[in-house]
């Protein structure tokens, strides 16, 4: 039996949720059945690209700039003609755009797209370009039920094109049982000193001047807590002013992107997130996985990775009051917050294992195979 041609496009392989489901995905999937290939919409961004090409999975990059250029479709198109894939799956909107025109060009079986995100600010040309692209589309992967229903009243996709496929962790990479507390070591954290902490990008959407806001409300009866901003981006200079301005410098630690966020978020007592929208958001898996009561905002597919009162709290945003509150009921009732992390993690090993998103995935290859009636 011929394996199955699957290439997968993605804007770019820089350290996104994406582009690490995307490898996660590669990792599972089963060599004798499926011929991969990979393409990225960038010749930057390329933080994955080494890995990718370790699991000996082909790796084609294709500069883009602006919103659209016709000498890059027409690669895009070449590529897709030299590989003559039978499924075209693409990850990101540019590579949505470009992916599933190209796809269409070449007359590929089955052609699916892999929505990540609500992202309510949304520009008006794009919602019109997905609308007009859906025609081509067999089916819609979202990463929460969040997502489905914002691209079924948005983009008007019809529910049964939208598959809810939720995000797999690495079990053996987030295991409380593998960290030996280096890392809280490394932060001068006593066994007894409260640590919350927010892990991510410092960009506009995860909304760190919150968590900040809300440190300055909680140091205030609970003088010993510490608090962590996990990542670096664009907003980091402010973050580190606002810190000086609200005076946390004593309470605040600001560390760097790690390779073993696993370690990091096993050094804390709480995981945060402010995000001002989510799909499936990865943080709160990992502080899940990690045995970690997690505290998030209820936007997005949030509710649907957090149970308030058994896994974590959930808040409204942009409000440090609301977040405040459940940050000091964490630090005063620990018992409850191991408890909370207990129950995090059972829940994850039950429902968000890599092998229950590879084995969901393939299903749904199978299902729209079948449905074109394409040989397997």
């Amino acid at each position: 039996m011929s394996r199955i041609r699957l290439v997968h496009i993605i804007d770019n392989l820089g350290r996104g949720g994406a582009q690490r489901q995307l490898v996660e995905l590669l990792k599972g999937l089963p060599r004798d059945r499926y011929e991969l290939h990979v393409i990225s919409m960038s010749t930057e961004k390329l933080d994955y690209a080494q890995t990718i090409r370790k699991l000996g999975v082909p790796l084609t990059c294709i500069p883009q700039s602006g919103l659209w250029s016709w000498r890059t479709f027409g690669e895009v198109v070449g590529t897709l003609r030299a590989l003559r894939p039978t499924i075209v799956q693409t990850w990101l909107f540019t590579s949505d755009l470009y992916g599933r025109l190209a796809a269409r060009r070449v007359d590929a079986p089955v052609i699916i797209s892999t929505v990540r995100s609500v992202e309510p600010d949304k520009p008006r040309r794009r919602v019109w370009a997905d609308r007009w692209l859906k025609r081509w589309t067999d089916a819609f992967i979202v990463n929460a039920q969040a997502v489905g229903e914002v691209l079924r009243r948005r983009e008007r996709v019809s529910a049964e094109c939208i598959h809810t496929i939720y995000n797999g962790l690495d079990l053996e990479v987030f295991n409380p049982a593998r960290v030996d507390g280096a890392a809280r070591r490394a932060l001068s954290l006593g066994p007894s000193t409260p640590a919350i902490g927010i892990v991510g990008r410092f960009a506009p959407v995860k909304d760190h001047a919150t968590f900040l806001r809300a440190a300055a409300i909680v140091q205030r009866q609970a003088p010993s807590a510490q608090f962590m901003l996990i990542g670096n981006g664009p907003l980091s200079d402010s973050l580190k002013q606002l810190c000086q301005t609200l005076r946390l410098e004593r309470h605040v630690r600001f560390v760097n992107n790690q390779d073993d966020v696993a370690e990091y978020i096993a050094a804390l007592d709480a995981v945060v997130v402010t995000s001002l929208y989510e799909g499936c958001c990865n943080v709160i898996l990992e502080g899940m996985a990690m045995g970690k009561p997690v505290i998030a905002t209820a936007v997005g597919g949030n509710p649907e990775l957090v149970t308030a009162g058994r896994t974590g709290w959930l808040v409204p945003p942009r409000s440090p009051e609301h977040l405040a509150e459940a940050i000091l009921q964490m630090i005063r009732q620990p018992q409850q917050a191991r408890t909370m992390g207990q129950a995090g993690r059972a829940r994850i090993e039950a429902e968000f294992t890599l092998s229950r998103m590879v084995e969901q995935t393939e299903g749904l290859y199978r299902a729209l195979l079948e449905r074109k009636a394409v040989s397997q």
